[in-house]
C-alpha cells in the first residue's frame, strides 16, 4: 500500500528506485546513480550529491547536468555560512529534507552572497535538500528550482527515500573499505612471493588473486578460484574455527613444494599460497646433508630474511627456526650466518 500522501505512480516510481540501491557495490556508481534517478522524482534544474568537508573548506560534488568546477566549489564554500539548511543541520542534526524557502525569504536569499554569487549563476531560486548521517562530512542530496516553493508530496517522496539511501550508501562504504583492505592485504602476501585466499566460515572461497590462482592451477588444475581442491580442503577439515592456526598443509612435487597457511580473519579465514621452485643451490645444499626445509630456512636467511620473517613464511615459530639454524650450522661445519651467505654465494656462483 502506498504511504500516506504519496500517490500510487510515485510509490511505484519509490519502489523502482529503492530496488535498485541494492545493486550498488561502489560509492561512485551510487552517486551518480541516486543523481539520476532523482532526476525522474523530483522537478527541477539541477540535483546534486555533495559533499562538504567544512573542516577542510572543500566540496566535491556530482550534478546532472554537470555544472561543477573547481571555482563554483570555491565561491560555494566561501559563502557556506549563509545557507540555512546547512545551519540548521549543524545546530540540530536533523538531516530530513527542507526548503531553502521554508527559512528564507526570496529578498532575504537574494541579498546573501550564497545567492548573488553562486545559486543566482545557477539559475536556482530555491533548493530542497536532505542529508545523510556521516561523521566526517557532510553528505546533502540537494534538487534546485528555477521557481520557489516544493509541495508536501515532494517533501513526502524525499522522506520515504532517505533511510534507503542511507543504508545503500552504508553498504557499498562497507564494501569499498573491504575491497581496499582486501587490495592492501593482496600487495602485502604476493611482495612475499605468496597468493591469498580468502573464504567464508564454511571454507568457501570469496576472493582468490591471480597469483594464487595460478599456483592452485598448476598443482591441482584447477580453472578458477571458485572451489578448494581436494587436498586444501581435506587439510582444511570441518568448517569449525579452530584454536590455534594449523601446521601449513605442505605438497612435493619433485624438488618442487606448495605450502598453504591459514590465518584466521573474522567470519572466515585467509589462505597464504606459496611455492619454492627447484634450483641448483638448493639441490646442492641437500647434496652438502641439508633437508630440504633446512635448505629452505638456510636460503631464505641468506636472502636478508630475519629468523622471525622465516619462521612467518614458513608457518613454525622462531623457535623452530632456530633449531634448524643450529643444525645447518653443525652439518656444514661453520660457525654463523656470515659464514653461511658466504658458503651460498659459492655455490650460486661457482668458480670455473
Amino acid at each position: 500500500m502506498p504511504s500516506a500522501g504519496v500517490s500510487e505512480p510515485d510509490f511505484d516510481a519509490l519502489l523502482r528506485v529503492v530496488g535498485s540501491f541494492t545493486q550498488f557495490r561502489d560509492l561512485d556508481a551510487l552517486r551518480r546513480h541516486t543523481v539520476a534517478a532523482l532526476t525522474e522524482l523530483i522537478p527541477g534544474n539541477a540535483v546534486g550529491w555533495n559533499e562538504v568537508d567544512t573542516e577542510r573548506g572543500r566540496i566535491v560534488a556530482v550534478m546532472e547536468p554537470d555544472l561543477y568546477t573547481e571555482e563554483a566549489a570555491e565561491t560555494f564554500m566561501k559563502h557556506i555560512g549563509d545557507h540555512p539548511l546547512v545551519t540548521r543541520y549543524n545546530a540540530t542534526g536533523d538531516g530530513r529534507p527542507y526548503a531553502i524557502s521554508d527559512f528564507l525569504s526570496a529578498e532575504v536569499f537574494h541579498a546573501t552572497g550564497l545567492y548573488q554569487h553562486f545559486y543566482r549563476t545557477l539559475d536556482a531560486e530555491d533548493q530542497i535538500a536532505f542529508i545523510l548521517p556521516e561523521p566526517r562530512i557532510m553528505i546533502g542530496i540537494a534538487v534546485n528550482r528555477p521557481s520557489r516553493g516544493f509541495t508536501t508530496r515532494e517533501r513526502q517522496v524525499l522522506n520515504a527515500l532517505r533511510p534507503h539511501l542511507i543504508q545503500a550508501y552504508r553498504n557499498a562504504g562497507d564494501f569499498s573499505r573491504l575491497q581496499r583492505s582486501v587490495a592492501a592485504m593482496q600487495a602485502l602476501v604476493e611482495q612475499a612471493g605468496e597468493g591469498l585466499i580468502l573464504t567464508d566460515r564454511h571454507g568457501h572461497p570469496e576472493f582468490c588473486s591471480a597469483l594464487a590462482q595460478d599456483m592452485l592451477g598448476r598443482w591441482f588444475g584447477a580453472r578458477d578460484g571458485s572451489k578448494l581442491p581436494g587436498p586444501v580442503l581435506d587439510w582444511l577439515g570441518p568448517p569449525v574455527r579452530p584454536v590455534s592456526p594449523p601446521t601449513p598443509l605442505h605438497l612435493d612435487r619433485g624438488d618442487d613444494r606448495l605450502m598453504v597457511r591459514r590465518v584466521p580473519v573474522p567470519d572466515g579465514q585467509a589462505l597464504l599460497v606459496s611455492e619454492a621452485r627447484s634450483d641448483k643451490t638448493a639441490a646442492l645444499l641437500r647434496r652438502l646433508g641439508l633437508t630440504g626445509r633446512e635448505a629452505e630456512v638456510l636460503l631464505s636467511l641468506t636472502s636478508g630474511s630475519t629468523i622471525a620473517t622465516t619462521a612467518a613464511r614458513l608457518g613454525v615459530s622462531p623457535r623452530t627456526v632456530e633449531k634448524h639454524v643450529e643444525h645447518i650450522y653443525d652439518k656444514l661445519g661453520i660457525d654463523g650466518r656470515v659464514a653461511a651467505t658466504n658458503l651460498v654465494r659459492q655455490l650460486e656462483h661457482p668458480r670455473v
